[in-house]
């Protein structure tokens, strides 16, 4: 579109992978997702919010509310969040209450509550965003 004149509709029969990293429509989408409040690690088309706390319930409560921002950024950016490719990854003790503590962690992503892993590579779930939240023990 230029000014009020509309081009005529074009059918492609080539083009990248959707979201893929060399997708244009993916890069323009992120290219300022790094001015967000929270760090984040970007890899290929995946995002990964990382948050260290020194309790679980901080930990709770930063990734959730990375979760809130991200979503905004999303939707500003015409984008759709998806519970149901993210996955929440907890580091911290496998043992005592700390361990205790973070297994009580729940991250919501637009009000649907976001899948556990206990393991970073799982090849039965297909790649998506995530969360990592780590709790200090």
């Amino acid at each position: 579109m230029r000014g009020d004149r509309v081009s005529d509709p074009l059918a492609l029969e080539s083009g990248v992978p959707e979201g893929g990293v060399s997708s244009p429509l993916w890069t323009a989408a992120i290219a300022d997702m790094r001015a967000l409040q929270m760090q984040m690690v970007l890899y290929a088309d995946d995002c990964y919010a990382v948050v260290t706390a020194a309790s679980a319930e901080d930990a709770e409560r930063q990734m959730n509310a990375a979760l809130v921002q991200y979503s905004k950024y999303a939707r500003t950016h015409r984008l759709t969040p998806a519970a149901d490719k993210s996955y929440l990854l907890i580091v911290g003790p496998r043992r005592g209450a700390v361990a205790e503590a973070c297994d009580r962690i729940r991250c919501c992503l637009d009000g649907v509550e976001v899948e556990r892993v206990r393991a970073a590579v799982d090849d039965t779930r297909s790649a998506g965003s995530a969360g990592s939240a780590g709790c200090a023990g």
